[in-house]
């Protein structure tokens, strides 16, 4: 794990997400979601499936116990609007300081790059093949709400 999520949890890549301070819960729960193929990567579908159910318990809770280390912010103007954003559409699931909790991901600290990554993707999700509410919440963000909020939640 720690080749691409970093050893401490704190993903030195700025597409990949960084594991560090998420609830083990929720770390637990996408194991299981790559494993039974209702998310896919090529890497992490793989690894779900050649790994215990202790190994991925213990990856969860050690990755849980990891100091998440904020990145760089983007641009201070952007961050002001994302921060305000983020109040509004993001706060009630993740957070006032988007730490996450149980089954909501931590985005505080999270890579600009991946954050946008991910906004983008459930952008494009069908709701009629996926029931997540993310679909809802960024679908109607544009590509400046999007960038915005990356930004400003990666330097938290």
């Amino acid at each position: 794990c720690g080749y691409c999520h970093g050893e401490d949890g704190n993903s030195k890549r700025d597409y990949i997400p960084n594991l560090a301070a998420q609830h083990p819960l929720y770390l637990f729960n996408q194991f299981e979601k790559f494993r039974d193929g209702t998310r896919e990567d090529y890497v992490m579908s793989k690894l779900a499936q050649t790994l215990s159910l202790e190994e991925r318990i213990d990856i969860a809770v050690y990755y849980s116990q990891q100091t998440a280390k904020p990145r760089t912010g983007g641009d201070p103007a952007k961050t002001d609007a994302g921060e305000k954003l983020f109040a509004v559409r993001c706060a009630g699931c993740h957070g006032d300081k988007a730490q996450g909790f149980r089954d909501m991901p931590r985005l505080a600290g999270q890579p600009a790059e991946y954050l946008g990554i991910a906004l983008r993707r459930f952008k494009e999700m069908d709701p009629t093949k996926h029931s997540t509410p993310m679909i809802g919440v960024a679908g109607v963000l544009s590509e400046e709400e999007i960038e915005a909020l990356a930004g400003y939640l990666a330097g938290r």
